[in-house]
């Protein structure tokens, strides 16, 4: 997952950084095109995982009943995707209109820390 974060990160117009990263990392010669397309596919993976984290999400804060709440959240996707944090924002105002969420980074890699930082966020 780390390769989707570099990749997405390259906002060059050729695609420099994803070009450099197929041609020494996998020993390829892309051209525009396989650049282009292999960017186009990390765009969509990112897009649908970060869909997939909020529908989970959404369906508990759905129970919930609540309209603010923050939630701890972990992972490298999460912590070095360069979008991601925005991508699940926007996914979760569609799945679940009207709830203030607010995301908070645990760093410790344990359910015990999210739960954590989670209730004294609440």
């Amino acid at each position: 997952m780390l390769w989707l974060s570099f990749l997405y990160r390259d906002t060059s117009e050729a695609g420099d950084v994803t070009k450099k990263i197929l041609e020494d990392s996998l020993q390829l010669a892309p051209s525009a095109r396989d650049v282009k397309i292999v960017r186009d596919v990390c765009a969509a993976v990112s897009i649908r995982a970060s869909r997939l984290a909020s529908a989970g999400l959404a369906a508990v804060i759905e129970q919930t009943q609540r309209k603010s709440l923050t939630v701890a959240i972990d992972g490298t996707l999460y912590k070095k995707h360069p979008k991601f944090h925005d991508l699940m924002l926007t996914s979760l105002k569609q799945l679940a209109p009207g709830v203030d969420v607010k995301f908070m980074l645990s760093e410790d890699g344990s359910g015990k820390g999210a739960a954590l930082v989670a209730a004294v966020c609440s």
